[in-house]
């Protein structure tokens, strides 16, 4: 018999479920839009499967019909612990056009990577930047809930020495 954990949200479409098929391995399904909205509940979610000590994690978005920059943000914070094993992390991602998300954002050191930001999330700003984002432009009018500009952030390539050296604090930080 297999346990199962359900979580609700505020967001009435979206949740999460926790299966233990064998000890060690825990399979996350999500449910809805992965999103700004979401995405804090799932990163919290995946971490605290790491926390409690899953040798094996599968991500599965078989239930996901749209991911935004926060929800891949999302998945990065929760399994970035695992480091690079591929035995021990597994997306299931079977809609195409969210494949393609990951195959267009995959880890490709000889290019880096580019996000947009509110104007007034100074918060956000300060934080992408540690990580190696700079300013390379402004999207007038991006956001449809409030029509407020975008600023568009991007990384050098990943294998620059700047990128490199950021990666590798980070590494160290989590291990």
């Amino acid at each position: 018999m297999r346990d199962l954990e359900v979580t609700a949200t505020d967001a009435t479409d979206f949740r999460v479920e926790e299966e233990f098929p064998r000890p060690g391995l825990v399979v996350v399904a999500v449910h809805g839009d992965l999103d700004l909205h979401s995405a804090g509940e799932l990163g919290d979610r995946l971490v605290g499967v790491v926390d409690r000590g899953a040798a094996s994690l599968v991500v599965d978005l078989s239930g996901v019909p749209f991911v935004d920059s926060q929800g891949l943000g999302a998945l990065l914070r929760g399994t970035r612990r695992f480091g690079s094993g591929k035995e021990h992390f597994r997306l299931v991602v079977p809609a195409p056009e969210i494949r393609r998300l990951f195959e267009l954002t995959a880890l490709d050191e000889r290019r880096g990577y580019t996000l947009e930001v509110r104007v007034s999330n100074e918060a956000a700003q300060a934080l992408y930047r540690g990580f190696g984002f700079d300013l390379a432009g402004r999207r007038a009018r991006y956001y449809t809930d409030d029509g407020e500009d975008a600023l568009v952030m991007t990384t050098p390539a990943l294998d620059d020495a700047r990128m490199r050296g950021i990666l590798a604090t980070e590494r160290e930080r989590l291990t």
